[in-house]
């Protein structure tokens, strides 16, 4: 177990600092702290071995906050317009580059990459959102162990909602094997997969993931019907900037 600052207690510790690069990391969240906090946490457990988030680009022009967050070279995304429309000429000139291409890109490199796959900051104490199914296509375009994260607050239950700020239990889980489902992709690569298992496969691969990060939160998850699913999103993208 290792401890990183006042908020943020992390769970496997040791074993996750063994783990080699690199990794593709999936984490709950719950408030804006934490985009911070854990990440930062996280690389002091990996021995200051980088770990690239996911990120709303306008939150990496907050003061102060936008600084510490360049500095682990995040990946942003340029899917949500700027507030009071400043800025929204710099990310429209940018709304083209795919955060999923560039986090496929680091994997082959050799670098780790962590999103929130929920898509948005959840504040349940008790339940899980379901995943955004982009997060998918970069499980299946990558070889990397993809790892949960899951992040628990203590008070949440006591005061009926996750705190803006508290302190935090980071608990890190084993790798998931998506090794037969990477294999069907590429098997399938160069023909045509059916459109309803290929809608089949990423919903399942997204409920794979929020199941394994459910005891790993103090959360549940039920699992998503796919007769309902919608087109896929990328993950990770609203999370720092949603009201709380």
């Amino acid at each position: 177990m290792g401890t990183a600052g006042r908020l943020v207690t992390v769970e496997g510790c040791d074993r996750f600092a063994a783990m080699p690069d690199p990794l593709l990391l999936m984490l709950n969240h719950n408030n804006s702290v934490e985009s911070v906090v854990v990440p930062t946490a996280l690389i002091e457990c990996r021995g200051g071995r980088l770990i690239s988030f996911m990120v709303d680009w306008m939150f990496l022009y907050i003061p102060v906050v936008g600084w510490v967050m360049r500095r682990i070279d995040p990946i942003p995304v340029y899917t949500k317009p700027a507030r009071f429309r400043v800025g929204e000429s710099f990310r429209l000139a940018r709304r083209h580059l795919s955060p999923v291409d560039e986090a496929v890109r680091r994997l082959a490199a050799g670098h780790s990459v962590g999103i929130f796959p929920e898509g948005t900051r959840n504040p349940d104490p008790d339940r899980l959102r379901p995943a955004r199914t982009g997060l998918a296509h970069l499980v299946l375009r990558t070889d990397a162990p993809v790892v949960p994260v899951g992040i628990e607050y203590p008070a949440a239950r006591r005061i009926g909602r996750v705190p803006t700020v508290g302190r935090a239990r980071v608990r890190i889980g084993e790798p998931i094997d998506f090794a037969q489902e990477r294999r069907e992709v590429r098997r399938d690569r160069t023909e045509e997969l059916d459109g309803r298992r290929f809608l089949e496969l990423r919903r399942s691969v997204a409920d794979t993931v929020m199941e394994a990060l459910a005891p790993l939160s103090g959360k549940r998850y039920r699992r998503h019907d796919t007769t309902t699913d919608a087109a896929p999103e990328a993950p990770g993208t609203e999370a720092p900037n949603e009201a709380d």
